[in-house]
């Protein structure tokens, strides 16, 4: 795993990007080829069982970073502001973002995917990273 307070850097992002571009893309073959299989995965996590849940994760979220962004002087006023306003419907345009929608493109979504679900391996001649993989969560639809 990642140090998850240094983040990644581009050589681990852009293999993130690949892995997470291949399950894309394999989930939807598996949509098209056989679209019973992924029946259980329409609602997805973020429905309306953990909206609560989710809305005030967001909402402080969002607030703790537009105070924060407000002790910075080159981005207060342009971001702290906007911020704000957003933290009250931040969830209600997630959710809106991870819809299904039967007469768009969808493909299965990891869902939880952030540092600490992430697994990296290293070469043992260079030291640089090669493969990235993730931990499985309940995948969403969308």
């Amino acid at each position: 795993m990642a140090d998850r307070t240094r983040g990644l850097d581009l050589q681990h992002s852009l293999l993130v990007m690949k892995q997470i571009g291949r399950y894309h893309g394999a989930s939807a073959v598996l949509q098209q080829k056989m679209p019973e299989n992924v029946l259980y995965f329409h609602e997805g996590i973020y429905g309306s069982k953990v909206l609560e849940t989710c809305e005030d994760f967001f909402r402080s979220g969002l607030t703790n970073l537009a105070q924060e962004v407000a002790k910075w002087p080159h981005y207060r006023e342009r971001f702290s502001e906007k911020l704000l306003k957003l933290a009250d419907n931040a969830y209600a345009k997630f959710l809106d973002s991870v819809i299904r929608r039967e007469e768009e493109f969808n493909v299965l979504c990891h869902g939880d995917l952030w540092l600490n679900n992430m697994m990296f391996r290293y070469s043992q001649e260079t030291g640089e990273v090669t493969d990235a993989r993730w931990e499985f969560c309940t995948p969403l639809l969308f």
